[in-house]
């Protein structure tokens, strides 16, 4: 399918998952400008609090999305870095 070998497919897969990867850390730092560390609200204010509240939700979320995607786009790289090195000591 496509002419492509399975190293070809990893290849891929592997360029997907960086682009993944890179898109939700773009999304996650945007969304921490829009993040205060520390407010000082009084009541009349708590439409910003609940909005506070959500982008703290969405930077948990994203924190964890970010470190899933890291991991398979480290595991995908070894793997393709242990066929190559493979594949190169065949050929000596």
């Amino acid at each position: 399918m496509f002419g492509l070998t399975l190293f070809g497919w990893l290849t891929a897969a592997w360029a997907v998952l960086t682009v993944l990867l890179a898109a939700v850390v773009i999304l996650r730092s945007i969304t921490a400008n829009h993040e205060d560390t520390q407010i000082f609200l009084d009541p009349a204010e708590a439409a910003f609090e609940a909005e506070q509240r959500d982008i703290s939700a969405l930077m948990t979320r994203l924190s964890g999305y970010v470190r899933r995607l890291a991991l398979a786009d480290a595991a995908l790289l070894a793997v393709m870095l242990g066929w190559v090195s493979v594949n190169v000591a065949r050929s000596f």
